[in-house]
């Protein structure tokens, strides 16, 4: 087969980079294999670089207290709000998901999917109380809503956080240091007297 008869975009990498007497199929094949192992580190680039933002953001408002529990009674002022996030696999984590899905079991490709989505909804809680002034958000919940485009599109989901924001009037013994606080992961940390 000459060189001109690839197909378009295929005749100049065979023109630059293949010998003469590489079949077309291997060349295709070769450069479908290089794209999808460029797509799948692209993925994992941008999900890493996810995590250290949320970390970041995580250590920057832990001041911020997010809890499940219900507001305390002595509350100066307290109003809803919420926050959401949609997020969707990457296509070679879908790929692989998919392949788990054959055999059954535990998909941690799409756990950590979901946890990063909820941590991504705890930490835009966590910005807004904090721009709004906010010491807490009591009675947090979560919705979360699948969303797949079209008969064989993508799935994608939404998480929803709303909880009650609360002011809490002025203590004295505590120090700002020293908040209740609770990180994404639902750890606790206590309030110590100053």
């Amino acid at each position: 087969m000459a060189r001109s008869n690839y197909p378009g975009w295929m005749s100049w990498i065979a023109d630059w980079y293949v010998p003469q007497d590489v079949p077309g199929f291997v060349i295709f094949f070769g450069q479908s294999i290089l794209f999808g192992l460029s797509i799948w580190a692209l993925a994992l680039w941008l999900v890493k670089r996810h995590e250290k933002n949320l970390a970041e953001r995580e250590a920057k408002y832990r001041h911020i207290h997010l809890t499940h529990m219900a507001p305390p009674l002595e509350a100066a002022s307290a109003h809803l709000m919420l926050a959401s996030v949609v997020l969707s696999h990457s296509l070679s984590r879908t790929f692989l998901a998919n392949l788990k899905k054959l055999f059954g079991g535990r998909i941690k490709i799409y756990e950590d999917t979901i946890n990063r989505g909820r941590r991504e909804v705890m930490m835009r809680l966590a910005e807004e109380a904090h721009q709004k002034g906010i010491d807490a958000v009591y009675n947090i919940r979560f919705l979360t809503t699948g969303m797949r485009f079209g008969q064989r599109g993508g799935l994608s989901f939404e998480m929803l956080a709303y909880g009650t924001a609360v002011r809490l009037p002025a203590r004295t013994g505590f120090s700002d240091e020293n908040a209740v606080t609770t990180s994404a992961y639902g750890e606790t940390i206590e309030p110590t007297r100053a």
